[in-house]
């Protein structure tokens, strides 16, 4: 949240349509800020299903949104995907549809099962709406590559993929 006034200003002096964010810290009363905070956008967000607290503060685990620049409110559609890890846009154009899913996977700290039901979701997503539409996926993957051999022993999404 300390990043909105930067965002704010990142996407008006790039001219920016569509944004994607993956935020650890997306509380449910974070979408009326990020809504809110520039009148010209449009914001679609879901946030974690399962905040913790420690030290009487909240923490949450992951969220996503999509911002998008109300000059194209006519042609978006919203699309519900039951998950906090994922959020989808449809965009309905006179001869082309596009759908715009953002992802926020899973750092190395949580378990393998958590990535792959992710990354079931993420391919369901995609199964689903591939035949009528473009598909662009976009966010955070939480993925490291580098030249050392995967069998070294690195800590990173691509021993499991």
């Amino acid at each position: 949240m300390t990043g909105i006034p930067y965002l704010t200003k990142a996407i008006k002096t790039l001219n920016i349509t569509i944004c994607g964010l993956s935020e650890h810290w997306l509380l449910p009363h974070n979408a009326a800020v990020l809504d809110s905070m520039d009148q010209n956008y449009n914001c679609y967000t879901v946030s974690c299903s399962s905040p913790s607290v420690f030290n009487g503060k909240t923490l949450d685990k992951d969220g996503v949104a999509l911002l998008w620049h109300k000059s194209i409110d006519q042609y978006v559609q919203t699309l519900h995907i039951d998950s906090d890890r994922l959020i989808a846009m449809k965009l309905c154009l006179p001869r082309l549809n596009i759908v715009v899913i953002q992802v926020y996977m899973p750092p190395v700290n949580h378990s393998i099962q958590t990535f792959k039901d992710v990354i079931d979701k993420l391919s369901d997503t995609i199964a689903i709406y591939k035949e009528e539409s473009n598909i662009f996926v976009m966010g955070d993957f939480n993925v490291q590559f580098c030249s050392r051999n995967v069998s070294s022993g690195m800590r990173s999404r691509q021993n499991y993929a």
